[in-house]
This record gives structure tokens, C-alpha cells and sequence, in this order.
């Protein structure tokens, strides 16, 4: 985990570096001039943390500047009553207020930490998930931009094909790319589930393409004139550049 501590206080940021070191091997960068910190690359950080009691720019105002820069949780530190009365927490980008002392602090980063490592278990679960129903089904769908990448492993049966066709209508997406990553050898029967595609994309306005092809994919594409009805390409680069003619 990534942390960055911007705050004005020596006594407090070498108590809290010792501790962090001692306890974690959490990543923590320390800055006392908010000013600078604005300034410099934030997009790695897991959690931006900034005292509100900082002279020459509060921790709010510069939370503020800077939530569009960074997919952090941002918390505001704060050291009394008084200082949590003036903070306003009340925007989306404040996760929350921390008070303004080790233990609660340490507290807090160890709360984060273990909800960022569930998090990432429930991704990996999810990507293995999604493998799981790719191989059920046949194939992969995934949107990039305004283009949907159609990976086909097998010649499809009628209930995937259905579901293929409902994720396509349910993405509004009018460009496609349709490839068979695994097969080294394409055979004519592949070529209805492909014209199926074609036809859906063709029938509503869009545009779609074949790519990937390997050794006799051409000439098997030829044999059922899929070629003629839609641009076959080798790579994704040309196939999304031609989709974007």
C-alpha cells in the first residue's frame, strides 16, 4: 500500500515514519509543502492523507485541488474539536477525517490496508469467475472505448450464441472486432457464427472486422466470402484504426 502524508508537523511525521517502518511495509512518502506535493506525479498513491491545520494551504483546499489527479482515498487530518467543526467532509471526494495522532492514524492504514487486500481478492476471484464463464459459454466479450473485442473460442452453440448477441445490444456499441485468438485453423463452420455477427452489426448501422488469422484462416474466410462482406486485418492496431475511418 501507498500512502502520502503531507503535513507541517517534524515532531509527528518522524514518530509516524519510525512507526510505519517498525509495523508495515507500507510504501509512506512524507511532504510538509502541500504546494509541491499538487505539483508532482500522484497517480500511484492507495491513500493521500493532509493535516488541515497547514498554513499556506489547508488539507482540505488541497484535497480539493487535487481529486481529479488520483484514484486515491483522500482523508483529512485534523488535531481538535474546533478543526473538525470547520472541516467540510460533506464532498464525495473526502473519504473521512482522522484525528491527529499516531495510534489513530497507524488505526486507519491498517483498516485501509485490509480493505484493499479484500479487494483485490474479490478481483482476482472475479477474473477467475470470468475465465470460468468465457469457457462455459465460448467466448470472451469485452468493451474498449467504443469498440467491442469478440474473442471466440469454439464454434458456438445456440443458447451462446443468444447471450453473445444480448451482451452486444446491451453495450450500444457499433464497432467490433471478431477473432478466434486459439484456433491456428479456421473451418467453414465457423464461418455462420462469423456472418452472424456481421449480419446483427450490419442490420443496425455498425461495422465490424475479422482479425488474428493464422495460417489457413485466409483462405478459409475466402471459401465462405466472409472477405468480401467484411475487412479481415492480422493484428488489432490496423483493425481498430480501420474501424475508426
Amino acid at each position: 500500500m501507498k500512502i502520502a502524508i503531507i503535513v507541517n508537523d517534524e515532531k509527528l511525521s518522524f514518530y509516524l515514519r519510525d512507526a510505519i517502518r517498525m509495523i508495515s511495509d507500507w510504501d509512506a512518502e512524507f511532504c510538509s509543502d502541500p504546494q509541491t506535493f499538487g505539483r508532482s506525479d500522484i497517480n500511484g498513491f492507495n491513500v493521500i492523507i493532509a493535516d488541515f491545520g497547514i498554513p499556506t494551504i489547508d488539507g482540505q483546499t488541497l484535497l480539493k485541488s487535487i481529486h481529479g489527479k488520483t484514484d486515491a482515498d483522500l482523508y483529512l487530518l485534523c488535531d481538535s474539536a474546533d478543526c473538525i467543526s470547520k472541516a467540510d467532509v460533506s464532498h464525495d471526494y473526502i473519504k473521512g477525517i482522522i484525528k491527529k495522532d499516531i495510534v489513530s492514524i497507524i488505526n486507519k492504514l491498517h483498516y485501509l490496508e485490509t480493505k484493499y487486500r479484500i479487494k483485490n481478492m474479490m478481483l482476482t476471484e472475479n477474473k477467475n469467475m470470468n475465465t470460468i464463464v468465457t469457457r462455459a459459454n465460448g467466448y470472451s466479450f469485452e468493451i474498449k472505448g467504443d469498440v467491442a473485442f469478440i474473442n471466440i473460442k469454439r464454434v458456438l452453440s445456440d443458447d451462446s450464441k443468444i447471450r453473445l448477441l444480448q451482451k452486444i445490444n446491451e453495450a450500444c456499441v457499433d464497432k467490433a472486432i471478431v477473432s478466434y485468438p486459439d484456433k491456428k485453423n479456421l473451418h467453414t463452420r465457423h464461418c455462420g457464427q462469423i456472418f452472424d455477427i456481421y449480419k446483427y452489426f450490419f442490420t443496425n448501422g455498425g461495422k465490424v472486422v475479422f482479425c488474428n488469422t493464422k495460417d489457413r484462416s485466409v483462405d478459409v474466410l475466402r471459401e465462405c466470402k466472409i472477405d468480401q462482406i467484411m475487412p479481415v486485418f492480422e493484428n488489432q492496431e490496423e483493425a481498430v484504426e480501420f474501424l475508426h475511418t
